[in-house]
């Protein structure tokens, strides 16, 4: 499981199968306010994309969870998508 945080950071669980709890085995950490939107690149699944209300977007490695390319805009971003 994938969640952003209003603190801004992107945390990747193992969630246990028939447990109330999870291991965190991974955090993102790029942005500076709420994250609001994440998505798996369909086309290629090790690929994240997050959006956030510092008005940057940030596209992940999930193999090593490190940041790949990041776009900052003037505006708020509340929603991202990968196309092809």
């Amino acid at each position: 499981m994938i969640c952003g945080g209003s603190n801004g950071v992107i945390r990747i669980w193992n969630i246990l199968h028939n447990k109330m709890f999870g291991l965190i085995i991974g955090s993102l950490a790029f942005h500076m306010k709420t994250v609001h939107c994440l998505q798996i690149n369909e086309y290629n699944p090790d690929q994240l994309v997050s959006s956030c209300d510092d008005g940057k977007f940030a596209i992940w490695s999930l193999k090593t969870y490190e940041l790949r390319s990041s776009v900052y805009l003037t505006n708020f971003l509340k929603e991202v998508t990968f196309i092809d």
